[in-house]
């Protein structure tokens, strides 16, 4: 039998959160979709593997002896699933409907298309901005200077703000915490680099995609509810430096030693006004570590640990 969707889902430091995603998703399948379930076990202190292997008996179920990043995750559930598509789904999220089923049909209308993301809401049901440009010293140049307002004018100055979100449309990348990938996409591309501990994989991906010639599509009517962050709550200042050394490895990957010294010059011009701001005025201070760390880090002043860092200790 052909599986038409494998799923991939990494447990994280909350196990309700992810037996509640995994009831969500096991009600929402439709009984004519083919599909197989992954839950990769991230060493977890709580050993959620094993409780939701008690209540979901169906699931095939991997488990770290050490904590892993998302790449090195998902690539153990690509290297051995069957699917003709495999969705990256984030523990800290609730499937609404019949959302997996659209992310099929999405993948079957539109052959040459890699990646599909899905529309994430927050938790009160408001849009969560899941689409997004490449980040490139071009880029970076843009947003400093606010040019990202020219985009109604000048589409290749849009960030995607300027849209409704009511539309399928194609874009440059989307979040992993619901993406939709074809088995030949994966095979153009490869797979997840591990060498990311979490942040900007999918953004990889997706570039790499294209370079290889599949597109990556936005797709409105797949509606999953995303908490987000819930994987390192507690941790938002090791949350922070990871996010930044992960832009750092990206952009020295695709746009070399040159590229990340200019990128850093623009993210500098743009924050160190934002960080005056918030030093001087108290309304502004409960952004002022954020605006201090993405200084520093532009400096090549930022030395803290991140999340990465912190998975080795454990």
């Amino acid at each position: 039998m052909v599986v038409d969707l494998t799923i991939s889902i990494v447990s994280g430091s909350q196990p309700d959160l992810t037996i509640d995603c995994l009831r969500s998703l096991t009600e929402s399948l439709d009984a004519r979709l083919v599909c197989e379930i992954f839950l990769v076990d991230n060493a977890s202190p709580t050993k959620v593997g094993q409780q939701a292997y008690s209540l979901f008996p169906h699931l095939n179920l991997i488990r770290n002896h050490e904590r892993k990043g998302f790449a090195a995750n998902h690539n153990q559930v690509l290297r051995q699933c069957s699917g003709r598509f495999v969705l990256l789904l984030n523990d800290d999220t609730i499937v609404l409907n019949d959302a997996c089923q659209r992310m099929v049909v999405a993948g079957d209308e539109n052959q040459t298309v890699g990646f599909f993301g899905a529309r994430l809401l927050n938790p009160d049901l408001t849009l969560q901005r899941s689409a997004h440009r490449f980040p490139s010293p071009a880029r970076a140049f843009v947003e400093s200077f606010c040019a990202n307002s020219l985009g109604r004018i000048f589409p290749w100055f849009d960030d995607y703000s300027n849209w409704s979100h009511e539309e399928k449309r194609k874009v440059e990348f989307l979040s992993g915490a619901a993406l939709m990938i074809r088995r030949e996409s994966i095979d153009a591309a490869g797979l997840l680099d591990e060498r990311f501990f979490m942040y900007a994989e999918e953004a990889d991906w997706c570039l790499r995609g294209k370079r290889a010639g599949w597109e990556t599509m936005f797709v409105p009517d797949a509606r999953f509810i995303h908490y987000g962050g819930q994987s390192s709550i507690g941790l938002s200042a090791e949350r922070s430096v990871e996010f930044l050394r992960s832009h750092e490895y990206f952009i020295r990957k695709h746009h070399g030693t040159i590229g990340l010294t200019m990128y850093k010059l623009f993210v500098f011009i743009k924050h160190m006004p934002r960080l005056t701001v918030a030093l001087l005025f108290p309304s502004w201070r409960n952004r002022g570590r954020t605006e201090l760390d993405i200084v520093a880090w532009s400096l090549g002043m930022l030395n803290r640990p991140g999340l990465g860092d912190l998975s080795q200790r454990i």
